[in-house]
Order: structure tokens, then C-alpha cells, then sequence
């Protein structure tokens, strides 16, 4: 776009940062300011192998956003978040074996809500960051109840037998990275990490945008 008509774009439909308002120019690299960037708690590089990696503290800023990407309609807001993934990613010499990325599935019942599944847009994103394939490897069976209030044993027997594998063939043998978008008690995860490897699949690693502690 040339300058003249990215001024007329500012003039009459400003672009704003999706954290806080605040105008940002239509040739902005990011849709969050620079402010909110600075305000975002990314975790530090973990020494040891763990099954779940996530990027940033479910806290401030970032709980601010990844809510409004949720629940807000703010689907767009997934090329933001793919960078933060991607350098978890750059960090962790075993997740980079990975063959597929997956991701969590919402039920459908969930999606007509919604309208869309926020851990497909962040897997789309992060495997073509990544330039790795994105499969649509499980389907969610059973429309469980949200883990919002629950403890975490009540979780892991919340999540059991809700997912299913929907073509083995394509996760035969193959290292599978699953991306999701928050991450409390890992319970929701393991479950799919279960579901995937008695269906044949080789190693899988978890990976997600944010850490929220269980109080």
C-alpha cells in the first residue's frame, strides 16, 4: 500500500491495538502496541525434557488478550501468537522432531458458539511458522463440562474418553506436537496424548501459548 492511502486508511478506519485501544498505523507489524508487547510475561527455557511447553504467564496483558482471542471474536489475533510459540519451539531440541502438529478439538457444539476453535488457528499458524504440516488428527466425542471450577483429579476424570483419533493412518508411527491454548493442569492434555498414542502414534509433546496456576 502506498503511503498516501495507508494515511487515508489511519484517517478514516483507525487500526487499534486489540490489548489496550490505542490507534496503531495500518503498516503496524504487529495488532498488539508496543506497550502491551512489553507488558507480556514470557516464560524462561526449562532445562529439562517435560511433556507440556508453554510460551507466556496466563496473567496481565496476555490473559487480557488470549481472552478476547476466545471469547471475543479476535480469531485474527493468532498470527500474534505464533511467534511466541515459535521460540519455545526453537528452544526445545526434542519438539522440533516432531513430524505433524495437531491440536486440542472442541466439540461441536462448542464451535457453533464460537464459531471457531482457538487452538486450530494457533496450530495453523505455528506449523506454517514452523514449516511443519498441521493435521486434524482428534475429534472431540463427549461435550464435557467446563474445567473452569473444577479441582485438578476432577479434571483429569472430566476429560476421561472425550477424544478420538479420526484417521490412525495418519498419526501411525509419527512424532505428533500438540498445540493448545492454555495450559492449567495438563489434564485435558495427557488425555489427548493417550488418545493418540494407543492409536499408534510415536512420542507426543504438548505445547501451549500460556501457564495458568491452579489455585
Amino acid at each position: 500500500m502506498s503511503p498516501r492511502f495507508l494515511a487515508i486508511l489511519n484517517l478514516f478506519y483507525p487500526l487499534r491495538c486489540a490489548a489496550c485501544g490505542k490507534d496503531l498505523a495500518y503498516d503496524s507489524p504487529s495488532r498488539i502496541c508496543a506497550p502491551c508487547l512489553a507488558s507480556i510475561q514470557e516464560i524462561p527455557p526449562h532445562p529439562r525434557p517435560a511433556f507440556v511447553r508453554s510460551s507466556l504467564r496466563y496473567e496481565g496483558t496476555a490473559k487480557d488478550l488470549i481472552h478476547k482471542f476466545k471469547y471475543s471474536g479476535k480469531d485474527y489475533l493468532a498470527g500474534s501468537f505464533a511467534p511466541y510459540l515459535k521460540r519455545v519451539w526453537l528452544q526445545d531440541d526434542e519438539m522440533k522432531t516432531a513430524d505433524v502438529i495437531a491440536c486440542v478439538p472442541s466439540h461441536p457444539a462448542r464451535l457453533r458458539d464460537r464459531g471457531f476453535n482457538p487452538s486450530v488457528a494457533l496450530a495453523r499458524e505455528f506449523a506454517q511458522a514452523v514449516e511443519k504440516p498441521y493435521i486434524p488428527a482428534l475429534e472431540r466425542v463427549r461435550n464435557t463440562p467446563s474445567q473452569t471450577e473444577l479441582g485438578r483429579e476432577e479434571r483429569a476424570r472430566n476429560m476421561e474418553g472425550a477424544f478420538r483419533v479420526i484417521d490412525p493412518a495418519i498419526i501411525r508411527g509419527k512424532r505428533t506436537l500438540l498445540v493448545d491454548d492454555v495450559c492449567t493442569t495438563g489434564s485435558t492434555l495427557s488425555e489427548c496424548a493417550r488418545t493418540l498414542r494407543r492409536a499408534g502414534s510415536g512420542e507426543v509433546f504438548a505445547l501451549t501459548l500460556a501457564l495458568q496456576n491452579l489455585v
